[in-house]
């Protein structure tokens, strides 16, 4: 394992606890690729070293010792409300055709396939957004959706 890479995990566990540590934190604070990260070695080894080591680190587990799968619902709710505010923003912004789902992760902070898991093809996001727009008042966002024909006119 890259003692680079190793370094940076530790900082970041003590940060948020070595049960929360992501590939994709770990390639964003070392400002690399993900392809990268693969290539020092496997996220796992990197995982088993702060667990195998977090005592003698002073490392701990994180809140309440979550990991992606015991995150539970709340986790889905929350991801899935900041993808919701992202396309929200990003609609708003650029309009409801011109926002992508790389664009909308990336504002939201998740992965590409957290905004497909959760919204499934973008003409589902696209209502959610008008929606969103119709609870807000955004006539801007509700007549490009009447025009798109999301919303009836």
């Amino acid at each position: 394992m890259n003692e680079q890479v190793l370094a940076e995990a530790v900082k970041l566990a003590r940060e948020v606890g070595y049960r929360n540590v992501t590939r994709k934190q770990l390639a964003e604070r070392l400002d690399k690729s993900l392809s990268w990260l693969r290539l020092q070695g496997s996220h796992t080894d990197v995982l088993a070293y702060l667990e195998q080591n977090a005592q003698a680190l002073g490392l701990s587990e994180g809140e309440q010792g979550a990991t992606n799968a015991s995150r539970g619902r709340s986790w889905v709710a929350a991801n899935a409300n900041r993808v919701l505010e992202a396309a929200y923003d990003l609609a708003d912004e650029q309009g409801l055709m011109n926002m992508t789902r790389k664009n909308i992760a990336n504002r939201a902070g998740v992965g590409t396939g957290t905004v497909t898991l959760r919204w499934g093809g973008m003409d589902q996001l696209r209502a959610a957004v008008a929606d969103l727009a119709d609870q807000r008042g955004n006539e801007s966002l509700l007549n490009q959706a009447r025009a798109l024909g999301i919303l009836a006119a």
